[in-house]
C-alpha cells in the first residue's frame, strides 16, 4: 500500500497461511498528516518497513508489544520497545524495519508528520532545533531508545482508536488536535532529554575525511575479536585520537566501541537463529571467553537471553 508521503512494506508475509496478520486504518488529512493504525498478530519472526518522504517525522507509538519488538534503521543499531513506548524517526533513502521475535500481539499508531506541517504549526525556534535532523541522507531515531508515554500521549494515542469521531466530519479537526498534543510532549522530551538524543550524522565532512574513516570502519570489521587499541587505528589512517573517536561517531552515528559491539551482536543474533550452535560456542566465536559475560551484554543490548531467542527460533 503506498501513499504520497508513507510507505509501508510487509515483509516475510505468507499469504496461503501467514505468519501474521496485519489489521490497519489509514487516514489522511488535507495538510499532509498521515495516520496509520495497525495491530499485528505474529505467529513467529517478522517484519515490515516503514519509508517516509525526505521531508517528513514518523512518529511510532507502541500501545502494545507482548511480542519481543524493535526498530532498527540504517548505521544506526536496533531500539527495544515496550508498550507504551515511542520513538520518532527521519526516514530517507534507507526504511525504518519494525521487527518482531516470536509469537504474540503488537498494536501502534504511526503518525507521518511533513515539515510543512511543522512550519505551521510551531514556533520558529523549535523548527530550528529540530532542522538538523532532516539531512537528507540519513535515516535515524531522534532518542537513542524508545521513551515512556506520558499520560497525555497515551490519551491522545488511544483517542485516535475512536472510529466514531474519527469517521465523522469533524475528523480531520479532532486528528490534528491530537496531533498537536503528541508534537507538544514530544518537544518537551527534546528538550528535557538532551542526553536521550541520538547524534546527528555530519554529512559536510571533507571526502578525505569521510575516506579515512571508512578505513578505520574496515579496520573494526577484520579484527572483530582481537581489535586494535584506538591509538593503533588512529596511526593506521593518519589521524589522531581525538578525531579518530570525534569524526567516527559524526560519519557512523556511533563510537567506535558500540559499532563493534552492533556488529558482534548482530552477528551473534544470526548464528542462534540459523544453527544448533551452543551459547558458549557462539560467545566465543564474538569475542567473549565466559558465555555468562556473553549472555548478560547480549540481553542488555537486545531486551532478551539468547538462550531463549534459541529456543524460539
Amino acid at each position: 500500500m503506498t501513499n504520497e508521503m508513507v510507505d509501508i512494506r510487509y515483509l516475510n508475509e505468507r499469504s496461503d497461511y501467514g505468519n501474521y496478520k496485519i489489521s490497519e486504518k489509514q487516514i489522511q488529512t488535507p495538510d499532509g498528516l498521515f495516520f496509520s493504525i495497525q495491530t499485528i498478530i505474529c505467529q513467529d519472526e517478522g517484519e515490515i518497513e516503514i519509508r517516509c518522504s525526505p521531508h517528513s517525522f514518523i512518529f511510532l507509538l507502541v500501545l502494545k508489544s507482548s511480542s519481543q519488538g524493535y526498530t532498527e534503521v540504517y548505521e544506526g543499531g536496533k531500539s527495544n520497545f515496550k508498550t507504551h513506548q515511542y520513538n520518532v524517526f527521519r526516514s530517507s533513502f534507507y526504511p525504518v524495519r519494525v521487527r518482531w521475535d516470536k509469537k504474540g500481539i503488537i498494536k501502534f499508531v504511526q503518525i507521518g508528520i511533513p515539515t510543512s506541517f511543522l512550519d505551521n504549526f510551531l514556533p520558529d525556534i523549535a523548527v530550528t532545533k529540530l532542522r538538523p535532523y532532516l539531512v537528507e541522507t540519513s535515516t535515524l531515531s531522534i532518542f537513542n531508545s524508545f521513551m515512556n508515554f506520558s499520560d497525555t500521549i497515551n490519551n491522545s494515542a488511544k483517542a485516535l482508536l475512536q472510529d466514531r469521531i474519527v469517521n465523522t466530519y469533524l475528523g480531520n479537526s479532532y486528528l490534528r488536535l491530537r496531533a498537536h498534543e503528541i508534537i507538544l510532549e514530544f518537544l518537551q522530551d527534546f528538550d528535557n532529554r538532551s542526553e536521550d538524543l541520538a547524534p546527528i550524522p555530519n554529512n559536510s565532512l571533507p571526502d578525505r575525511v569521510k575516506a579515512r574513516m571508512y578505513q578505520a570502519r574496515d579496520i573494526i570489521l577484520e579484527n572483530l575479536i582481537e581489535p586494535p587499541t584506538i591509538q593503533e587505528i588512529a596511526r593506521v589512517v593518519e589521524t589522531n585520537e581525538c578525531y579518530l573517536k570525534e569524526q567516527f561517531k559524526e560519519v557512523f552515528g556511533l563510537t567506535l566501541y558500540k559499532y563493534r559491539q552492533k556488529v558482534l551482536m548482530e552477528k551473534a543474533l544470526r548464528m542462534l537463529k540459523d544453527s544448533d550452535t551452543k551459547v558458549a560456542e557462539i560467545a566465543r566465536q564474538v569475542g567473549y571467553k565466559h558465555a555468562t559475560h556473553f549472555c548478560s551484554a547480549f540481553k542488555k543490548y537486545y531486551g532478551f537471553s539468547p538462550r531463549n531467542y534459541q529456543s524460539q527460533s
